[in-house]
């Protein structure tokens, strides 16, 4: 038993260096300190477009968002320029506990996105974000969570329940949150017979959206609350206690790694690449007596920047978020569809490019890809290369909006990258981003951003540690969420299946494990064994109830 490999990840969502090592300096992080002297680390480069649902299942699955399916938070419906949210029944190839698994090896997985609904696992599941909590089906075996509750506290949560406007009330339930994901943690390396754990801690990303127009003075929404700068610091010390804790329940051949799905920065301004996209005849509205209204209203400034302000005053601000981005026909979707620019009202017989989805995202409306294309195969590189050409000019004042610029076939490769967007397009440090709720956000093509005073950056963090058995103390590292799942496969000794797009990151081994620790791979396509498996799986469990 003393010999048995076991890796937990921690996850640790919108975790960056930029505010760990400053800390770790001064001496108020002393678990990161320890990790960095003893451990391998550097940047993890996030996707491309550094979105939590399409980096999570790529660190889970060693692939491309066009392989894995999982490009945001939701896509196109087939023959529809609506949309539908996305869940872990869209990621179509395995997950590392699933090969984990598959191999036999005991998998306990706390909180990790893109889990929700749980799936049969050789182990225990908690779904994380997103997850509908009120629901009571995010547990695998459902029994699990109750086992959790009985002995940590009977209302242990995960998932948000209150505004992040109110910033108080938040931060106070994500330390809460906080805390749970530790217990849980704590409980399984304590009392249960482990291979594999993987647990994802929130917090960095949740308030950092919130706190960070506190921690920079340059921020167009400054305002100096000194007990919200050391509040998002204390978060950082908290996960470092935290960590501290794990580390006196590792045995010597553990080994720790420690991820972030993505950085995190200051964001100041909210882009409209739909608006940018109108002003230069490429998106078209309908001329018909409502839409013509609507645009009345719009020009008026009733858009959803302002309402969202007024929603905010009147502590609706979430509900109005949340309603914004579903398909339900709620009261509050009806009215908001009545008064607001929406897709029903392009004139798609006269659009040639459009934007939707999050950091950046331009379509073209392709003849016979989109329910009505006009722009032909023939036209389509002329036009996306134009396209690319405008937003290379994109300023404000002085300042490039995107300094990223890309093909979306430059980006993405696999059986779903026809999801994926032709163009895509961000600012390398998030000063600016388009989001969702601004796809027909704003008079203005770019308006100080209402919602959030942070965003997600290109770059997370890896750490990977086991008090210098195997792996290089103090070993700098640049790595990709592709290398994740290959790597943890490599500690295990499993064969690497072909189709994955990360690589071993054997630069962090030492010799002598390198030697005994051969890389191999696989061309066997296992994704349907593993399907079978878990099926058998479900039916025993069945059958025992």
């Amino acid at each position: 038993m003393g010999n048995k490999q076991r890796v937990a990840v921690i996850g640790l969502d919108g975790a960056t260096w930029d505010i760990i090592k400053p800390l770790a300096d001064e001496g108020r992080l002393p678990a990161f300190r320890k990790l960095m002297n003893e451990g391998a680390w550097g940047i993890l480069e996030s996707t491309e477009l550094p979105i939590s649902s399409a980096s999570w299942t790529t660190i889970t699955t060693g692939v491309n968002p066009g392989k894995h399916g999982i490009i945001d938070f939701s896509r196109r419906r087939d023959n529809s320029y609506k949309t539908r949210p996305l869940t872990s029944i869209d990621v179509k190839v395995p997950r590392v506990w699933d090969i984990l698994g598959y191999h036999d090896k005991k998998v306990y997985i706390i909180n990790v996105p893109m889990t929700y609904p749980p799936q049969e696992v050789n182990g225990a599941m908690i779904s994380g974000f997103p997850c509908p909590e009120e629901k009571n089906d995010f547990s695998y075996p459902p029994e699990f969570i109750e086992e959790l509750r009985s002995e940590i506290d009977p209302d242990l949560h995960f998932q948000p329940r209150l505004s992040p406007f109110k910033e108080k009330e938040f931060l106070e339930e994500t330390l809460e949150i906080t805390d749970y994901v530790a217990k849980a943690t704590n409980y399984i390396m304590d009392r249960k017979d482990f291979d594999f754990l993987m647990s994802v801690f929130v917090a960095p990303d949740a308030l950092g959206h919130v706190f960070f127009r506190y921690l920079d003075r340059n921020h167009p929404r400054y305002e100096e609350r000194e007990e919200f700068v050391e509040a998002y610091f204390d978060v950082y010390v908290k996960l470092d206690k935290i960590l501290g804790t794990i580390l006196t329940k590792m045995k010597d051949n553990d080994k720790l790694l420690l991820v972030s799905d993505h950085g995190f920065n200051s964001v100041y301004y909210a882009v409209s690449l739909n608006k940018w996209l109108m002003e230069r005849g490429y998106l078209k509205l309908k001329r018909t007596l409502r839409t013509r209204f609507k645009k009345l209203l719009f020009n008026m400034n009733l858009t959803p920047e302002n309402l969202f302000k007024i929603a905010k005053i009147l502590g609706l601000a979430k509900r109005l978020q949340t309603e914004a981005y579903k398909e339900s026909k709620s009261l509050i979707k009806k009215l908001m569809d009545l008064i607001i620019i929406n897709w029903s009202d392009i004139d798609w017989s006269q659009t040639k490019a459009y934007s939707q989805g999050n950091f950046g995202q331009i379509f073209i409306n392709l003849k016979g890809r989109e329910p009505q294309g006009i722009v032909t195969p023939e036209e389509y590189n002329q036009l996306v290369n134009k396209i690319i050409s405008e937003l290379k000019e994109f300023r404000y004042g002085n300042e490039r909006v995107f300094d990223i610029i890309k093909r979306g076939d430059q980006v993405y490769s696999g059986k779903f990258a026809k999801y994926a967007p032709d163009i895509i397009c961000l600012h390398s440090q998030s000063k600016y981003v388009v989001s969702r709720f601004f796809e027909f956000g704003s008079k203005k093509t770019i308006t100080v951003h209402p919602l959030w005073s942070g965003t997600h950056d290109k770059r997370g963090i890896f750490l990977a540690w086991d008090n210098g058995r195997d792996i290089i103390q103090g070993r700098k590292v640049t790595a990709r969420v592709e290398d994740i799942t290959p790597t943890i496969l490599y500690i295990f000794g499993i064969p690497i299946p072909r189709y994955m797009d990360g690589k071993v990151l054997n630069e962090i081994f030492n010799l002598e494990f390198i030697k005994t620790h051969e890389i191999r791979y696989s061309s066997e396509d296992i994704t349907s064994k593993i399907r079978i498996k878990q099926r058998l799986k479900k039916l025993m469990r069945e059958r025992r109830l």
